[in-house]
């Protein structure tokens, strides 16, 4: 039971330094000459977030069917074949 309770304070201490760091020394690193040229440590300092507009179209079925005929109609062709029977 010891061993699993050091575990778990590792783990939170950890993660309370994983915060911090992501957080102050980070910023502080991406601004210091010997740290400038990392790209990484820079771009993940507040870079600029890109937000895509999407948009969602509910298309009936009924209609959908319409507006493809309506679209293939000058096309549409009949065929008719007229036969006499089978020639041996």
């Amino acid at each position: 039971m010891k061993r699993f309770f050091k575990l778990i304070c590792i783990l939170f201490v950890g993660s309370i330094g994983g915060f911090l760091a992501s957080g102050f020394l980070a910023p502080y690193l991406a601004h210091t000459p010997p740290f400038e040229k990392i790209g990484w440590l820079k771009a993940g300092n507040g870079g600029t977030t890109i937000i895509n507009k999407t948009e969602e179209k509910i298309i009936k079925e009924d209609k959908a069917i319409e507006d493809a005929i309506s679209k293939i109609n000058p096309a549409v062709v009949g065929v008719v074949a007229k036969s006499k029977g089978v020639q041996k």
